[in-house]
């Protein structure tokens, strides 16, 4: 796996790649569902958890592999989808945020279309977009525990915003090192040492000052902190 592909580069992704337990597998969201999680603060507000599995063939047939669950918040997926966007060609739509994101209907509707937009991405994903994906859904660190994650989502295990940040470009040039992000480095396993200039190079232009120079989560948006349930 390359730190540096091209922008235009819309086919193959090399998270339809992996392999697991000796056989080639593709990456799939296979369910996504809204919890209501309460902060330290005591407010409120909705998060999704991310159903992901790894499908491999055996025998002819299609098998689940390695299966776990991610919780994100929607703010971190619009931020996800607006730095895909910087790096490249997105062809699947993020479901709109809707002032009756708390009715059962919108929700069903909600978790559907953010499954359906995680996959499209994840099949037509460049290389950049990737290294974000997997990030997002903690692909390394779940394939070297061999999958098999469902924790309860808390605020306490809630991954914030600046650990998909740190991995964005402008900044892959520390995150394939092995000394940061020990458990979601390269999908290769490598230290991306003969990639380290085109990491450095990628996207610092194109991002927001914000993620690059690593700034607080909380001055990426302001509505992501305190506030009672909200559509975030």
């Amino acid at each position: 796996m390359l730190c540096g592909g091209k922008k235009d580069r819309q086919q193959p992704s090399f998270l339809s790649e992996i392999t697991f337990g000796g056989n080639e597998g593709t990456l799939h969201v296979v369910g996504t569902a809204s919890e209501t999680v309460q902060d330290v603060d005591g407010s409120t507000y909705t998060v999704y958890r991310v159903r992901v599995a790894v499908l491999v063939r055996q025998g002819g047939e299609q098998q689940q592999g390695a299966v776990w669950e991610v919780c994100r918040r929607y703010s971190e997926f619009h931020d996800l989808h607006t730095l895909m966007r910087a790096l490249g060609v997105v062809l699947a739509e993020l479901p709109s945020k809707s002032p009756f994101a708390m009715m059962s209907s919108v929700k069903r509707s909600r978790e559907v279309g953010l499954r359906d937009y995680l996959n499209q991405v994840l099949a037509h994903c460049n290389d950049e977009q990737c290294q974000l994906l997997s990030r997002f859904l903690r692909v390394n660190r779940h394939l070297k525990r061999g999958g098999v994650s469902t924790a309860p989502c808390s605020y306490q295990n809630l991954t914030t915003w600046r650990e998909v940040a740190d991995a964005a470009p402008g900044t892959y040039s520390s995150s394939c090192s092995p000394s940061r992000h020990k458990d979601d480095g390269p999908m290769d396993g490598s230290d991306c040492s003969e990639s380290k200039r085109q990491c450095a190079e990628v996207g610092t232009a194109s991002l927001g000052r914000e993620v690059v120079a690593g700034v607080p989560h909380s001055s990426l948006r302001a509505q992501d902190v305190g506030g009672g349930v909200e559509d975030r």
